[in-house]
């Protein structure tokens, strides 16, 4: 993949000085449900792809996997006021979106 396909990334990678061509790339599965490998409930961890039941056109060994809710409960640990400040660009659109998609779908 080239960062010219997205000129956001292309200038986030020269404001950063990151030359995407020395990274290595790696696949990253992203949960908002908690997910974990092991007891300690880690929001971030690698797994060996030949553990799992899943292909990719390049021949990776492992793959990175994120867990959203994890880290959310992470934050809210470490912090005393058990309030989390979550900026989301265009909520108010969100929701009035999927609430018109629910109007659709639910009759009475």
């Amino acid at each position: 993949m080239s960062y010219d396909r997205n000129e956001d990334l292309k200038k986030f990678f020269e404001r950063e000085k990151i030359n995407f061509k020395d990274c290595e790339q790696k696949p990253l599965l992203i949960y908002w449900m908690p997910i974990s490998n092991d007891g300690d409930c880690k929001h971030y961890f690698s797994e060996k792809i030949s553990s799992l039941d899943v292909k990719f056109k390049q021949d990776f060994k492992d793959v990175d996997i994120f867990s959203v809710s994890l880290y959310f409960r992470k934050l809210l640990k470490e912090k005393k006021d058990k309030t989390l400040s979550i900026n989301i660009a265009n909520v108010e659109k969100r929701i009035k979106y999927r609430l018109d998609m629910l109007n659709k779908i639910i009759v009475f």
